[in-house]
């Protein structure tokens, strides 16, 4: 497998005249995103007591799983950029119109991970609410956690970062095989993979401080550095398929 810098180069690489179509497709992303986040506090108002953040929480869950199926469009975006072929806006709903199942699966496991690594910020959150742990705990506790649970989250899903590309090039896997195909394919290149995705922290940080706005490009310039490592995964273990 190249090295990391090289295949970042590449994406890059590969990014070059479509920076224009992949902000459309990222505001798009992003705009749902942002109203599925804000739309469980608009509903649940009324109060701050433990039952009524669990179902806070629980309907932001499920909205989050069904939003996340987005995402299957914004890889095959990436995987069709990543092998020069042109992209179209529409493929941002490719999940939903090609077995919406098996997409459902796998973002069921990967949000519940996700929502998992975030669970102590949570509670925190409701402790802070209720005057059960001061201010500057508080403010101090959940930076670094989010940064603890950003490394746990890489680490946790790795062996599952294939299985969305899985799915989009063969179209009879289930959700659960694609998971074990990725597990498959991203044995032995697991730490590499780590240290690929734990570089783009630097990048996050960026993001942040742009106020959001950064991650129009950084996210398709992540996923498509993700495509092109699934390729050249692919193309180690077949070494006659064309990348």
């Amino acid at each position: 497998m190249r090295k990391c810098s090289d295949i970042k180069q590449e994406a890059r690489g590969r990014l070059k005249g479509n920076y224009t179509f992949f902000f459309c497709a990222m505001m798009i992303f992003l705009l749902v995103q942002t109203l599925v986040y804000i739309l469980p506090s608009l509903l649940f108002t009324a109060g701050t007591s433990a039952i009524f953040l669990i179902s806070q929480y629980a309907v932001s869950f499920m909205l989050s799983v069904l939003v996340n199926i987005l995402r299957a469009g914004l890889c095959k975006m990436s995987l069709d950029v990543s092998r020069q072929k042109q992209p179209a806006v529409s493929d941002l709903i490719f999940g939903y119109i090609h077995q919406a199942d098996r997409f459902l699966t796998l973002e069921l496991v990967i949000t519940l991970i996700e929502t998992l690594t975030s669970l102590p910020t949570i509670l925190f959150s409701y402790f802070y609410l209720n005057g059960d742990c001061s201010l500057l705990f508080y403010v101090i506790f959940v930076p670094a956690w989010s940064l603890v649970a950003f490394l746990l989250n890489i680490l946790l899903t790795l062996p599952l970062c294939m299985a969305v590309y899985c799915l989009i090039d063969d179209p009879h896997l289930s959700g659960m095989e694609a998971m074990r195909r990725s597990r498959r394919m991203t044995h032995g290149f697991r730490l590499r993979l780590f240290a690929l995705q734990a570089g783009f922290i630097g990048y996050y940080i960026l993001g942040v401080a742009s106020l959001l706005i950064g991650f129009i490009w950084i996210l398709p310039y992540r996923q498509v550095t993700l495509a092109e490592c699934y390729d050249e995964i692919r193309h180690i273990e077949n070494p006659d398929q064309a990348r």
